[in-house]
């Protein structure tokens, strides 16, 4: 088994959710720990989905699941779910009320934890990349992605002014991430194509709270998030 990558980061988050974790609501699924509110959270969802395609009846890797309510999504979109995360205890729990849902304790940065779990058509990493070594987590995915299926992830921009004020807050644990970045690594993977989409704020949230920019191979501005999605050939 690879040792992992980053183990202080991994187990600062691991202390950090655990503790967070337990705050359940009664109907089994936890408010979110890692958006700014539900709004954010269920467009970021809606954007990875899109980025994923068709997922009915395919197998889908959520890596990073919190507590599990995009996983949940997926399930209900059909998909053939399988779902990770650091904490055993959250997992369990998951398992217990959603049976349904392949759960799995596994560590992102340990890549040799991952490689059991694949093949899966499809990997979606919402809001997690940035809270492990970026390059490796991404390889570590792309191994478990088939040929012809999608790695689709959502990552705060390092160089948004508001994310580069949160990365000084949160420290060496929290790492954002440019879309040079994203275009470098996945070059190096041999990615067959790469979809780059950004996500800002809007002056103007009674709606929506984020704007989104179209599918292309860069992004324009400084967005508060990036969305990309990498494409394995077939």
């Amino acid at each position: 088994m690879t040792a992992p990558v980053a183990p202080a980061r991994a187990d600062h988050w691991r202390e950090h959710f655990r503790r967070r974790h337990r705050q359940v609501e009664a109907e089994g699924v936890a408010r979110s720990l890692d958006y700014s509110n539900d709004r954010v959270r269920f467009q970021t969802y809606a954007y990875v989905l899109e980025g994923l395609g068709v997922v009915s009846g395919r197998a889908v890797l959520d890596a990073g699941c919190g507590w599990g309510t995009f996983a949940l999504v997926l399930h209900a979109c059909g998909a053939r779910v399988t779902a990770f995360d650091l904490v055993p205890e959250t997992i369990a729990e998951l398992a217990r009320r959603h049976p349904a849902i392949d759960w799995r304790v596994a560590d992102l940065t340990d890549p040799g934890q991952l490689d059991p779990l694949g093949p899966f058509d499809g990997v979606a990493a919402a809001e997690v990349l940035q809270h492990v070594p970026f390059g490796p987590a991404v390889r570590a995915l792309w191994r478990v992605l088939a040929p012809g299926g999608r790695l689709v992830a959502s990552v705060p921009n390092r160089d948004c002014p508001i994310v580069e004020r949160a990365a000084q807050v949160q420290g060496e644990h929290y790492r954002p991430v440019a879309q040079a970045e994203i275009r470098e690594l996945a070059a190096e993977l041999g990615a067959a194509a790469v979809h780059l989409r950004g996500l800002d704020f809007q002056a103007d949230q009674s709606f929506l709270p984020y704007a989104a920019g179209g599918w292309g191979d860069a992004v324009a501005g400084r967005p508060n998030r990036l969305l990309f999605a990498l494409v394995r050939a077939a």
